[in-house]
């Protein structure tokens, strides 16, 4: 993966296209997903689930309908995992509820 790293680099100091570095660093990032998930480390699914703080780090909040209440909306970074410890909590933006919204959605 380093090599990849690098190589990257050295493509863009050398001024390639940047369709071929982009390329290269989505290999490096996919190479480094599966050594992770061969590690055991797994993604936390955050978006669409209840905010759960030992999973998710509320940075954010936006207004909603009833249904978004609590809820994550977005996803700034992904958390991790391995088993039941918590590499790092996702970093999320939290749905919470607004007469004024639900107003505009009767």
């Amino acid at each position: 993966m380093l090599d990849n790293l690098q190589r990257a680099t050295d493509a863009a100091e050398a001024g390639s296209a940047s369709e071929v570095i982009a390329e290269g660093v989505r290999r490096t990032a996919s190479s480094f997903e599966n050594a992770l998930a061969a590690a055991g480390v797994e993604p936390i699914d955050a978006v669409g689930e209840e905010f759960n703080p030992e999973l998710h780090e509320a940075v954010e909040t936006v207004e909603g309908a009833p249904g978004d209440e609590g809820k994550v909306v977005a996803q700034h970074t992904r958390g991790y995992k391995i088993g039941n410890r918590l590499l790092r909590p996702a970093r999320v933006k939290v749905g919470r509820y607004s007469e004024k919204v639900n107003r505009a959605f009767e």
